[in-house]
């Protein structure tokens, strides 16, 4: 499959995978990589209904710094999905440092070819990724594939309405940036519902995005009719 530009598949998770594996952007979008941060983790986990003891999924889970904050204040027990095997290492020695790791782990993987078997997780998480899939459709499969019956998942994605973009955002860069895969809230229902997984509710975080654009390219700076949901 190829993405909106005809970039290859695997070339578009390559190039997204080493991007996020580099220092300059931990240090331009601060310790979580997207919007909201931790604050928008904590609402996304209650809007879940976290419990402690759940067995819960981190699609994408870069830093595991999502990973590490749910299972330290929510009490579940997670295991983190990394394409780029230097952020999973990395991700694996920051929880091992804070005494985490009976509850926190981390594997080198695909999103769309996901190693958990079916059924085996009451909750999944997905943070500003899943619009970065070239295959959402097989994502979504596989998300709803490893929820045990009435697990659910937790999204936070950038939302673009159809023609928002200008055409000189394509190719890698702006899929790198969550802005080449996103789609407007219908599309994701639709490939989410098509799935199997029922659309619960729907929030719209545009601050959030706005803020964290602001604090990276500085206040001049706009959404363009990007949104945060």
């Amino acid at each position: 499959m190829a993405g909106d530009a005809g970039i290859a598949a695997d070339e578009l998770k390559r190039c997204c995978a080493a991007a996020y594996q580099l220092d300059i952007v931990s240090a331009l979008l601060g310790e979580s990589y997207h919007p909201g941060g931790l604050d928008l983790t904590r609402h996304l986990a209650s809007v879940v209904g976290l419990k402690p003891g759940k067995r819960v999924a981190e699609i994408a889970s870069g830093p595991g710094t999502t990973a590490m904050a749910l299972a330290e204040e929510f009490g579940v027990r997670v295991t983190g999905l990394e394409l780029g095997a230097g952020s999973a290492t990395r991700a694996a020695e920051a929880a091992r440092a804070r005494g985490l790791s009976e509850r926190v782990s981390f594997v080198v993987a695909d999103a769309e070819a996901v190693p958990l078997a079916d059924g085996s997780v009451d909750a999944l998480f997905c943070e500003c990724a899943f619009c970065t899939f070239p295959d959402k459709a097989r994502g979504a499969r596989e998300m709803a594939r490893v929820l045990v019956p009435g697990g659910r998942v937790g999204i936070a994605d950038v939302v673009i309405e159809a023609g928002a973009l200008p055409p000189e955002l394509s190719g890698a860069a702006a899929w790198i940036a969550c802005l080449g895969g996103a789609l407007p809230a219908s599309g994701y229902e639709a490939i989410l519902g098509t799935a199997g997984l029922r659309l619960v509710a729907v929030e719209t975080h545009s601050r959030a995005l706005a803020a964290m654009i602001s604090a990276t390219f500085g206040s001049e700076s706009s959404g363009g009719g990007a949104g945060a949901r």
